[in-house]
């Protein structure tokens, strides 16, 4: 084994599906087998059918994926025993796969077959009680012989995924920095390898692309290697650089060679700020995560906050969701000295023009904010050099004129009236327009917006500023335009 990588990058994701209900997966085309092998495995009746199969039925695969001949067959309107659901080879732009037993045979059926509608792991698993593969109380049966069975993962795991460009093998990291191994035998991950991912982190540049994400690793294929930290040019996920595999959450202090934990970023380090709304959160953002009473005094929608914030002047970027779009607006009209050294701003689903003019005493300040209003304030924040907006729209800032009450229906060409009216009303045909840019994931619901693209803050604080729209496997693919 040897600790020298190749030279290929992380492929780009190429597309996303367009199943209703699914929220565009991606085509990520993962091929997984499950290395486990329980004595037994409990069974989940669910309202899950086979269906879309034109009476003709579904086979059984013993992978996720149609590479190997079939081992069983489901007739139309069947509901097998359900064990667990994996990612795996893409159908009709459904990468979900469900492991079942039908009629004694146990194996994988691809979800285009059936009458399931869901939008997310989290989902599917609250509305059919079907979990992630080695997440279930207990795993998958597989259909054939397996090593030794594995336990399960310590933390909530991202995926499975198979390793590249490893032929002569890379041995586990300690921590996400190239150097720090031990460089013990067997202990790493030889192409091939199917690893699940437990979490993430920023670290040290590796490769060609300098890629910085490094993924905290257990090696599926070969239990005995244990866990480790393997950069993510290794991983076959199909993200460009700089960014987390799908749904990969960044690793707590409590996992071992984590850089630090949660808001423990030294102030000379800190590079990004992100700002809450009023809602309770557990996630960590940012370097500088500032909740909603330390930044918003809720009287007269002052820019003033309740006591005098210390954000460092290594900052670079602002970010805010929801009311928290304000959190950088504020910092703007207090510290116009900074705007040069403020390069991005990035709103997440900011909200609509109701929000923007609202009553209530914890919304409608957009409106109220004057000399300068944001609208003066984004555009001459935006003629300072390097300088970008960028606002990650869902539903709320899209506005659709129609919706069907009591559902999650909404259709029309979006309005965004409140991003016209407050934010980009003096952006309208200038040469500092192409820098503010919206990235339209049609339909997405405000939280998700938030909750699959969070990354990107810390990403862009440490000089990886997205090369147009960031995409998710869990999202409909973005329209990008400017004003």
């Amino acid at each position: 084994m040897v600790g020298i990588g190749a030279r290929a990058s992380r492929l780009d994701l190429l597309a996303a599906s367009l199943r209703p209900g699914l929220a565009a997966l991606a085509v990520l085309v993962v091929s997984v087998s499950l290395l486990i092998s329980p004595a037994s495995a409990s069974a989940i009746s669910t309202t899950i059918h086979i269906a879309n199969t034109s009476g003709e039925g579904v086979f059984i695969r013993p992978e996720a994926n149609t590479g190997r001949p079939a081992i069983g067959w489901m007739p139309e309107g069947a509901s097998p025993d359900f064990h667990c659901f994996v990612w795996g080879q893409n159908i009709n732009g459904v990468p979900i796969w469900f492991n079942v037993t039908y009629n004694g045979v146990t194996g994988y059926y691809a979800s285009y077959y059936d009458d399931s509608s869901y939008h997310s792991n989290e989902e599917l698993t609250a509305k059919y009680g079907v979990p992630l593969c080695g997440q279930a109380t207990s795993p998958a049966p597989s259909p054939g012989a397996a090593p030794a069975s594995v336990p399960p993962p310590s933390s909530s795991p991202a995926g499975i995924y198979s390793i590249i460009d490893a032929a002569g093998g890379v041995f586990f990291r300690n921590s996400p920095s190239w150097n720090d191994s031990r460089q013990v035998p067997g202990e790493g991950v030889y192409s091939g390898d199917q690893v699940q991912l437990l979490c993430g982190a920023f670290g040290e540049a590796y490769g060609p692309y300098s890629n910085r994400w490094w993924s905290y690793v257990q090696n599926l294929t070969r239990p005995t290697a244990g866990k480790g930290w393997v950069n993510a040019h290794f991983i076959n996920d199909g993200m460009p650089a700089n960014q987390p595999s799908p749904g990969e959450s960044t690793c707590p202090a409590s996992v071992p060679g984590a850089p630090g934990g949660a808001g423990s970023a030294p102030a000379a380090a800190t590079r990004s700020v992100f700002f809450w709304p009023e809602v309770p959160n557990s996630m960590q953002i940012s370097d500088m995560d500032i909740n909603a009473g330390a930044w918003y005094s809720h009287q007269a929608c002052t820019p003033l906050p309740p006591a005098p914030l210390s954000i460092p002047g290594s900052v670079n970027t602002l970010a805010g969701w929801s009311l928290g779009r304000l959190g950088p607006m504020y910092f703007l009209h207090l510290y116009p000295e900074r705007w040069s050294q403020i390069h991005t701003i990035i709103l997440f689903d900011p909200g609509s023009y109701g929000d923007m003019t609202s009553s209530s005493p914890s919304a409608g300040c957009d409106s109220k904010l004057t000399q300068p209003s944001i609208n003066e304030m984004l555009a001459k924040w935006l003629q300072q050099p390097g300088n970008e907006l960028l606002i990650l729209a869902g539903r709320n800032s899209e506005e659709k004129p129609y919706h069907i009450p009591g559902t999650e229906i909404y259709w029309g060409d979006p309005k965004f009236q409140g991003l016209w009216n407050f934010y980009f009303h003096n952006l309208w045909n200038t040469k500092m327009s192409g820098r503010a840019i919206v990235c339209d994931y049609d339909n997405l619901r405000h939280d998700l917006v938030l909750n699959y693209f969070y990354q990107v803050v810390r990403a862009t604080g440490l000089g990886f500023r997205p090369d147009g729209c960031p995409v998710s496997p869990k999202a409909p693919l973005p329209v990008r335009w400017s004003p």
